[in-house]
């Protein structure tokens, strides 16, 4: 079982090598022909116009030899000795055009021979038809593969679009975000500048509120010491203007006495006076009264101040009403002080209050200006927040941007044409769009690549009206996308779902294209030999 199989690969191996060189020699022979066609025109044309000229330099001659009994003059001798060496040279050219002609014939001859030979090694008239059809379906096919891959490939432009245009949106919106977040960032800056010069005016004004309460604290202090003292000396005066009250009230009551003696005394004398004439034993009698009651007023005085002596008495008498009268004046003059230290406390009281008064309106307006900065810095908190989830929603769809555009170029096989440079630093920002276009130009490759296989593959044929229809049906298919759907016989229902069945969703590679044309060929090979048999 091994040698029959291994025979058979042997002979489909020898069968593909002749139809290779079929194809070869078939090539070679159209193109061969098709030169030698030109060439046998050229010579032929170029045999027609020596012919001519011959004719003419005949006619010449001629006309020379009627002329030969006239003298010939030597430029006449001249140009017939070079008419006939052109004439040599023309006919000499033609008969070498002749012999290559022949030998021309002889080849095409050769090469119909060697082509009839190859066409019945390949199995007969038919075979070439039938390779014909064959390589047909495979177009058919591969235009279905290039209908699928153009399709992709405008999937993939409409989303490159879209994306493109995302990407200019996102960098325009990303632009005013930059803007908005610079003018906050600004705004945010002359705030906290406001900020910390309304800090600084309320620390002074903190530093001044303290200032004056030390202030305030060390009058009232003061206030208190003054106070204190005052009460201190007040009630040293009280004591002595108490103790002069005592001294005063009894230097009065002595006075007093003193006046009533005084008076008793006149009343004595105008009763001594009036009783004068009535008996000078009467006299007698009040004169000793008089100095009784003199003595007992003197005692009394004596018994009062502990002094006998009347000048003396009535020295301390003017010494204490002096006295008396300075501390009257004293008590004035502290009364008056004392009076201007109230004046003084009350305002300084009113400055007290006027101080809190102004204290307590820079705190309102240092706790109002506080909230209002705090209001402000909330609010380019939130926006700054707003900003930063928009940038990182632009974030994340640059990120599936890049992702989509890796495996764009993973499946269409750009990395091969990728600069070193930006395959080290991936797909960024900044070089997204350089990837957009690679991929783009990618696609438009494969596309052509495409055409160029369909219209290599029309040359085979054996009239040159079919590779005109086989670029034209090409282009039309690259272009207007209407592709002619496989033929729906048994075979090509085979071949194209053997074919189909290997094809995935991803577009194929250059290789991966020429292994999977070698693959069919070689199974529509082996049908048709089963077939025959």
């Amino acid at each position: 079982m091994s040698r029959p199989s291994t025979v058979g690969s042997d002979a489909e191996m020898q069968l593909a090598e002749l139809q290779r060189k079929y194809r070869i020699m078939e090539g070679n022979r159209k193109s061969y022909s098709e030169d030698s066609q030109k060439t046998i025109v050229q010579q032929r044309q170029t045999i027609e116009k020596l012919k001519q000229e011959n004719n003419q330099l005949k006619a010449e001659i001629a006309l020379h030899k009627k002329r030969e009994l006239a003298p010939m003059t030597p430029s006449m001798k001249k140009s017939i000795h070079k008419a006939q060496e052109e004439a040599d040279f023309y006919s000499h050219k033609i008969e070498e055009e002749r012999i290559m002609a022949d030998h021309l014939k002889r080849e095409i001859e050769m090469f119909r021979k060697q082509s009839m030979e190859t066409r019945r090694n390949m199995g007969g008239v038919n075979a070439a038809r039938e390779n014909t059809r064959n390589v047909d379906k495979q177009i058919k096919i591969l235009e279905n593969r290039l209908d699928k891959a153009l399709v992709k490939f405008n999937e993939a432009l409409a989303q490159n679009k879209a994306l493109r245009t995302e990407i200019d949106n996102l960098r325009r919106e990303r632009v005013v975000f930059d803007q908005i977040y610079k003018k906050l960032e600004k705004e945010l800056l002359e705030k906290k500048m406001e900020m910390t010069n309304v800090i600084e005016v309320s620390n002074v004004a903190y530093e001044a509120r303290d200032q004056a309460q030390n202030e305030i604290a060390a009058l009232r202090a003061q206030s208190d010491r003054e106070q204190s003292i005052f009460e201190d000396e007040l009630q040293d005066l009280n004591q002595v203007i108490d103790s002069d009250a005592k001294l005063h009230l009894q230097l009065r009551r002595a006075s007093i006495l003193r006046a009533n003696a005084h008076v008793e005394q006149i009343n004595a004398l105008r009763a001594k006076k009036a009783k004068s004439q009535i008996s000078q034993v009467k006299d007698k009698v009040s004169k000793q009264s008089k100095v009784q009651s003199y003595e007992e007023a003197f005692q009394k005085i004596k018994e009062a101040t502990g002094t006998s002596d009347i000048d003396e008495l009535v020295k301390n008498f003017i010494v204490s009403e002096e006295q008396n009268f300075s501390l009257y004046n004293y008590l004035n003059d502290l009364s008056r002080e004392s009076e201007k230290l109230d004046e003084q406390i009350e305002e300084i009281k009113v400055e007290i209050e006027k101080y809190k008064g102004q204290d307590e309106a820079s705190e309102e307006l240092h706790k109002k200006l506080v909230k209002e900065y705090d209001e402000k810095i909330a609010a380019c908190r939130e926006k700054t927040e707003k900003q930063e989830q928009n940038y990182q929603s632009v974030v994340r769809a640059l990120s599936i941007m890049k992702n989509s555009i890796v495996s764009i170029c993973n499946k269409t096989g750009c990395n091969a044409v990728i600069p070193k440079e930006l395959l080290v630093e991936g797909v960024t920002e900044a070089n997204i769009l350089h990837y957009l276009a690679i991929v783009e130009q990618r696609a438009t490759e494969l596309s052509m690549m495409f055409m160029n296989s369909t219209a290599y593959a029309a040359i085979s044929d054996n009239q040159g009206e079919t590779r005109s229809q086989a670029q034209s049906q090409a282009t039309s298919s690259l272009f207007n996308l209407q592709i002619d759907p496989p033929s729906t016989t048994a075979d090509s229902k085979d071949e194209s779902s053997d074919s189909e069945d290997d094809l995935d969703d991803r577009p194929l590679t250059r290789n991966e294209l020429r292994e999977k044309t070698a693959i069919n060929l070689i199974k529509r090979n082996e049908r048709a030999k089963k077939k025959k048999k």
